[in-house]
């Protein structure tokens, strides 16, 4: 069952490298996760993760350009989806369909080669 909420808008860094998998269909679909922080009661810094699936040319993008711990802006629909887990219980997920994904910091530089100098690049 799945149950589609508003507008969703996330600013914050991926915690791992995109996943790319092909549907059935043939289209390619890419998943990743986006960590946000907020104040807690007690004044320490909280972390939420939220799950992010992507199609079409947003999935594109992601797959080629977004990397662990980039800063990333996501928007989309927010869809509850249930299902029944390999032991058999239910479970629940909240994800967001991207609409829009976007970098916001600069890639990181590529890590040299061994013996190559700053000149060499």
């Amino acid at each position: 069952m799945v149950y589609t909420a508003s507008r969703a808008e996330l600013i914050g860094r991926l915690g791992q490298a995109p996943t790319v998998r092909t549907a059935q269909n043939g289209q390619t679909v890419v998943s990743f996760s986006v960590a946000t922080e907020h104040a807690g009661k007690d004044g320490h810094r909280v972390t939420d993760w939220h799950a992010v699936v992507c199609f079409g040319t947003q999935a594109d993008f992601a797959a080629r350009y977004l990397t662990r711990g980039r800063l990333v802006s996501v928007a989309g629909r927010l869809v509850y989806r249930s299902y029944q887990g390999a032991d058999g219980q239910p479970r629940q997920v909240a994800e967001i369909i991207a609409q829009e994904v976007g970098a916001l910091d600069r890639p990181p530089a590529p890590a040299p080669q061994e013996g190559e100098t700053d000149a060499d690049r």
